[in-house]
Formats: structure tokens, C-alpha cells, sequence
């Protein structure tokens, strides 16, 4: 009966730990939904390559100007879903991570379940929600 107890007050206390925890943003339990917009404010079409390596997922477009490129996802049980992406304009190129299932990228990088990427000349930047702020990440390089 002791025993019991013991398990009963260590599950409670998980319990209310996970309670405390950022749920909304970091995927503590695998099955969350996440969002990710690249949105185009250059003044010319965005071709991109995404991929995510560990689910096998490969998708291509064009993004015109002020238009975006939008997809969902859930985290999966058991493997880690990553999504990075080849950028390109005329004269320009960039390859950014757009999403990564870690701590510090949902919670210190977007901010929440959603990334917010904003493509421009200067660069391109990631909106923190709960800050309500885009914050430069990447710079265009020249295509070779």
C-alpha cells in the first residue's frame, strides 16, 4: 500500500510539472501540431526546396511576391521532425532551418507552435510571438 502511495505522489507531481511547463510551445508530448509561413516581401518569385530528412518529405514551389508558402505538421512519435529549406531569388540563395524540434528553437527562436518567416532583401527574419518581434536570422549569398 505504501508503494502505491509513493507512485501516486510522484504521478501527481509530474503531473503538475508538465501543467507548469511552456506545453503551448515546446513539444513535450510528441503529436503536437506546428505551423510554418515563409512569407515572401521580395520583389520578385521565391523558389524553394524543403526537406525534412528524418520524415522522408521533399515539396518545391514558388513563392510570388507578397504571398506566402504555408504547411502544418505534427510531431511525430518516433522520429524527430526537422524542416530546412533552399531559398532562392536571381542573384541570391539561402538555406535556413525552418523548423527544428528542439527546445531552443520553438521556444527562444518562434516562440510558439507557429514560425513566421519574413523573406526581404536585408535578409531574412524569424517573428518570436510571445515578443512580438521579427529577428534577423539569415543573410542572401550570392548564387555561384
Amino acid at each position: 500500500m505504501k508503494s502505491v502511495n509513493t507512485l501516486l505522489k510522484c504521478l501527481t507531481l509530474v503531473t503538475i510539472a508538465t501543467m507548469c511547463m511552456n506545453i503551448e510551445a515546446f513539444p513535450i508530448f510528441k503529436g503536437t501540431k506546428f505551423h510554418v509561413v515563409i512569407m515572401n516581401l521580395v520583389e520578385e518569385t521565391i523558389n524553394t526546396n524543403c526537406t525534412s530528412v528524418y520524415k522522408e518529405e521533399h515539396f518545391r514551389n514558388q513563392i510570388a511576391p507578397n504571398t506566402n508558402l504555408t504547411w502544418s505538421f505534427k510531431t511525430d512519435w518516433l522520429i524527430q521532425t526537422d524542416y530546412a529549406c533552399d531559398l532562392s531569388i536571381s542573384n541570391a540563395q539561402v538555406h535556413i532551418l525552418a523548423y527544428a524540434e528542439l527546445k531552443n528553437f520553438v521556444d527562444d527562436g518562434c516562440g510558439g507552435r507557429h514560425c513566421f518567416w519574413k523573406v526581404s532583401r536585408d535578409g531574412i527574419y524569424l517573428y518570436h510571438i510571445q515578443k512580438q518581434q521579427f529577428f534577423w536570422k539569415y543573410r542572401w549569398e550570392p548564387k555561384l
